[in-house]
């Protein structure tokens, strides 16, 4: 993702200006994201240019500076033990972005693309392809960072998609992943069982799906199909999870 003039550019975490020096050179509106005030002091002290703000990112509402995501970029290197939880939220809170650029751990890059049917997809892989378009760019060994990590990295880039979703309807769709995915194993037709009244094995059929599938075999457009026609038993008090 390489910068041009004028581009509105977020950064989430500044750390000792690594990227942010690259950044900074270049004739973009560049805002830094740094929980560390330290660090964000720091930064700011050597880009007086930049607005730094000191705030943690996994607290952040993003909802509520949308106006400012408007078109913006948004880049960054994630500590390994946040990306998952993190990205699980910016990409649902953030909806008018023009592209996101994140290094991640090699093997949480590999789970967000994975496909149906591979061991490694899951809620998450689920979660953000039905959200955002992800894009696996390219491994980074370790190597190339100071301190040397003891795992490969990655670059994963997102691109927004024009989906709408209402609270009721992400939360149907977030029960449904979360029910299903805490019992993988099981056939779907079994999962569904607990909270469902009607003839399952029909039902099941009438969307296209196999009922002794299991949740990995299912498209992220099966998923969200399947929670918007189990809107009102995904929202009973059952599956408040």
């Amino acid at each position: 993702m390489k910068p041009v003039a004028q581009d509105k550019i977020i950064e989430i975490g500044g750390g000792k200006g690594a990227l942010t020096n690259i950044l900074a050179g270049e004739d973009v509106d560049l805002l830094v994201f740094e929980k560390d005030l330290l660090l964000a002091q720091g930064v700011k002290a050597i880009y007086p240019d930049v607005f730094v703000v000191g705030a943690d990112c996994m607290e952040m509402d993003w909802v509520r500076v949308n106006r400012y995501l408007d078109q913006a970029k948004i880049i960054g290197c994630l500590p390994y033990n946040i990306a998952s939880p993190f990205l699980w939220g910016l990409v649902l809170q953030c909806r008018v972005f023009a592209r996101m650029v994140f290094t991640v751990q090699k093997e949480v890059a590999l789970r967000i693309v994975a496909c149906p049917g591979s061991k490694i997809y899951g809620a998450l892989s689920i979660w953000i392809q039905t959200l955002v378009a992800p894009y696996y760019e390219f491994g980074i060994g370790p190597n190339a960072f100071r301190p040397r990590p003891k795992v490969d990295s990655a670059v994963i880039s997102f691109s927004p998609r024009e989906l709408a979703f209402d609270t009721k309807r992400i939360e149907n769709f977030r029960s449904l992943l979360r029910l299903c995915f805490q019992s993988r194993r099981k056939q779907l037709r079994k999962i569904l069982k607990s909270f469902m009244a009607s003839d399952i094995d029909h039902f099941l059929w009438a969307k296209g799906i196999e009922p002794h599938c299991r949740p990995e075999q299912l498209t992220p457009k099966q998923f969200l199909d399947l929670s918007d026609t189990l809107g009102d038993e995904l929202s009973s008090s059952l599956l408040k999870i």
